[in-house]
This record gives structure tokens, C-alpha cells and sequence, in this order.
């Protein structure tokens, strides 16, 4: 991923033709800055730094309050990136997103062609608070026209990421989304341009909405389920016809996916977001858990769970109060799903740590 971050290197002059040859390359792809030399042997270079790839340490703050020159993301203990607004003024949050085609390991020598929103996999989650007014610039930095259509949110026809319906953006233009955050809950966002083939690719990110009262759980995680063929670049340019054979939790499939960490006695809201084609039934070994929202709405009802079916494009909240402490795995119960490439076990799979009462909670 791009975090645009102005960083100092300071290279040896037998480098710099070696540099410059890159840098022509680099620019070609968008990649500009300034080079200057020094007195002496080193020189000092002023550039725009590639993103470090997921599962690296936090990227540096960035310079700009400007859209399209940073991407200041913080990674969450569920393995996903969380975007910071780049300007909060009163209830207004502006963000910035751009596309990326990236190389995504889905497992150990296992790579794929990504089209990513900033550069990972899943996309940046958005979070704001009930009552907010989002402003998203969406600088198209790919070679093929995008869109970003709000699941779930009742935005303007003009910001509904439609491309027949509102704007098609095209390579290099940039369009700035808005929309209230009406009501909290969880939704997810997506490219709606020949939505099969570039929502497959990797172009979806989750948009947490919190309630502006607070919340009511002790701790919080988002998982985006999702499956993917490892052969997708044979398809980038022909007829589009995937034959899925991972099945991943945030971008990963098992034992790549996060665990999570729960406590006995203290309440887990765990979102869940399906971004794939298929229906996911995820069953949890040990507590039981309960249902309180679907498609961002709260029940007037909630009721109990052990296992959830979870078509395209539905969330769901729930939560677990673990009365028990263990090691227990949250799973596809379709078991298609917890394979990778046909061998078990792998795929849409993660594990649970639950904590004793007295023990420290730490991710």
C-alpha cells in the first residue's frame, strides 16, 4: 500500500546512477519527487515511499492535510488497516482513497493480482460516529475506471458509486463522495464498475458507523469474509469466470487469519461483513453467541446462535459474553470453505483465545 510519507534516505554516490534509472521507472507509475545532491560522497533524497506491505508496523504520519498525499492507515488487532481522516472539521471527517494493483500473498508462495483501495486487502476500514458528514476524495490511480458505492447507505443518486446511475471515474480523475452517517451500524464499501470481476479483485473495505451515545460491549472486531481464485491473472483480461479455491477472513485464509481474544465475563462485538459470492454459514465452537443487528440495524429482538448464514453483501453483529475460558474455532460450516486449494484444513477459519476473568486482556 502507498502511505505518502515525505522520508529522508541517504544513499552512496555510486548508487545514484542506479536511483535515477529507478526513479525514470517510478515516475512513470507516479512516483515523483525531488533528488538532491550533496556536498561529498552521500546524497539526500526527498520522495514519495512505497507502502510497507500488510502485516508491517504502523506507517509514519504524513506531511499534507491534503487529499491524495497520504494515506495514514493504523492496523487493528483483527488484521485489518483503519483510515484516518486527513480533515476533521466540527462533525465533518474527510478521507482519501486511491486504487492500487498489488501483489497479495493469500497464503505461504501463494500470490495474487489485487486491485486494492490504498493498497491493501481487505479495503481501509472508515469509521466515524452517528451524525457525521463523510467526505471521501476517490482518486482513481488504476488503469481502469472505478467507483466506490456505499453498501446500505441511503446517499444522493450522485454519490451512490453507480456507474450508470452517477459518476464512472475514469484513470487519473478524482471525485469526492458525500454522505451522512445517518444511523450506526455496520456497512461496507465497493466498486460497482463490472462489479463481478473488480469486487472479486479485492475492492471492498468496511464503513463502521458508532453510535454517538457510546458503546455498550468491552471489546470490538470487523471480519470481512471472502473467497478467491488463486489463478485470477490468467482472467484479468478474458471472460471473467472464477473458480474459487480460497476462502479468506480478512484477507486471509487459515492459519493465516487473525485470532481473536475475548474475556470471560466482558462482551465481544464481533461485525461481520460478507464480501464473496457464496453463503457462509460461521459456526462458533464453545459460547454461544447472539444476534443484535443485521444490515446495520439493530434487532427489536435478538436471539441466540451457535451458527449464522451470511449471504453476499449481508452484515451481521453479534456478541459473545464467554462464560468459559479455552482455545475454539469460528468457522465456515459450509466445510467447502475451510479448505486451501482442497487441502484441510485452511480457509474461512479462525481461532478464539478466550481469557480467564483474571487474566490481563492484551491482543
Amino acid at each position: 500500500m502507498i502511505m505518502a510519507a515525505r522520508n529522508k534516505c541517504r544513499l552512496p554516490l555510486f548508487l545514484l546512477l542506479v536511483l535515477t534509472a529507478v526513479l525514470a521507472g517510478h515516475w512513470l507509475m507516479g512516483m515523483v519527487g525531488e533528488m538532491h545532491v550533496v556536498a561529498g560522497t552521500e546524497v539526500e533524497s526527498s520522495f514519495t515511499a512505497p507502502a510497507q506491505a500488510a502485516g508491517n508496523t504502523n506507517p509514519p504520519k504524513p506531511n499534507s492535510n491534503a487529499p491524495g498525499t497520504h494515506h495514514y492507515m493504523i492496523r487493528t488487532p483483527d488484521g485489518l488497516y483503519e483510515l484516518q481522516p486527513f480533515r476533521v472539521n466540527g462533525n465533518v471527517k474527510e478521507f482519501a482513497i486511491d486504487v492500487q494493483e498489488v501483489a497479495h500473498e493469500l497464503d505461504d508462495g501463494v500470490v495474487v493480482t489485487a486491485w486494492a483501495f490504498n493498497g491493501v486487502v481487505p479495503g481501509p476500514t472508515i469509521r466515524v460516529e452517528e451524525g457525521d458528514l463523510v467526505r471521501v476524495h476517490f482518486t482513481n490511480t488504476h488503469h481502469q475506471p472505478h467507483t466506490i458505492h456505499w453498501h446500505g447507505i441511503y446517499a444522493d443518486q450522485k454519490y451512490d458509486g453507480v456507474p450508470h446511475t452517477s459518476t464512472e471515474v475514469l484513470p487519473g480523475q478524482t471525485y469526492v463522495y458525500e454522505f451522512a452517517a445517518e444511523r450506526a451500524g455496520t456497512f461496507f464499501y465497493h466498486c460497482q464498475v463490472d462489479g463481478y470481476r473488480h469486487l472479486d479483485l479485492g475492492m471492498a473495505g468496511a464503513l463502521i458507523i458508532e453510535p454517538k451515545d457510546g458503546k455498550t460491549w468491552d471489546h470490538e472486531y470487523t471480519l470481512i469474509l471472502d473467497d478467491w481464485d488463486s489463478e485470477v491473472d490468467r482472467l484479468l483480461s478474458a471472460e471473467y469466470r472464477p473458480n474459487h479455491n480460497y476462502f479468506t477472513i480478512n484477507g486471509k485464509p487459515f492459519p493465516h487469519a487473525p485470532t481473536l481474544t475475548l474475556k470471560v465475563g466482558e462482551t465481544t462485538r464481533i461485525r461481520l461483513i460478507n464480501a464473496g459470492y457464496s453463503n457462509f454459514a460461521m459456526h462458533m465452537h464453545g459460547p454461544n453467541f447472539k444476534v443484535v443487528a443485521s444490515d446495520g440495524s439493530p434487532l427489536p429482538m435478538p436471539y441466540m446462535k451457535d451458527t449464522l448464514d451470511i449471504a453476499p453483501g449481508e452484515r451481521y453483529d453479534i456478541e459473545v459474553t464467554p462464560t468459559k475460558a479455552g482455545l475454539y474455532p469460528f468457522h465456515a460450516h459450509n466445510l467447502q470453505f475451510v479448505l486451501n486449494n482442497g487441502f484441510y484444513p485452511g480457509g474461512m477459519h479462525l481461532m478464539l483465545h478466550i481469557l480467564d476473568a483474571d487474566e490481563e486482556f492484551v491482543h
